[in-house]
């Protein structure tokens, strides 16, 4: 019990701890001019978003059926195929039929391509 008492105080009030940490003796004193702004952004930067960007362009372009495309697009989004039916005005097994010959156009084209090289 003491221990989550202590950690919902320690959430409920962070800064009254961390103010009470930095007064400790001892405790490192830091400034903002200590930290280091060359730090690397875990984020792409915007030339590999356009890049990104682009090629999802060029892969959606090569897809002719244009509810193939919503589908997939949607699927990507996170929504669940029933969601997509009724967005597309379809049934939940056209989603699945569209979904499955897409899958299985590219698994022929993956095996024609490695069978040319």
């Amino acid at each position: 019990m003491r221990t989550y008492f202590t950690g919902a105080l320690l959430l409920q009030f962070a800064n009254v701890w961390r103010k009470r940490l930095r007064a400790r003796p001892g405790a490192p004193e830091l400034s903002l001019h200590d930290v280091s702004l060359d730090l690397p952004s875990p984020l792409p930067g915007p030339a590999d978003m356009a890049a990104q960007h682009d090629t999802i362009r060029r892969g959606l372009a090569g897809i002719e059926n244009p509810k193939t495309r919503a589908a997939l697009v949607l699927t990507e989004d996170g929504y669940e195929q029933e969601e997509i039916a009724m967005i597309l005005g379809i049934t939940r097994r056209s989603v699945e039929g569209l979904l499955r010959r897409h899958r299985s156009r590219l698994a022929a084209e993956n095996q024609n391509g490695e069978s040319h090289r």
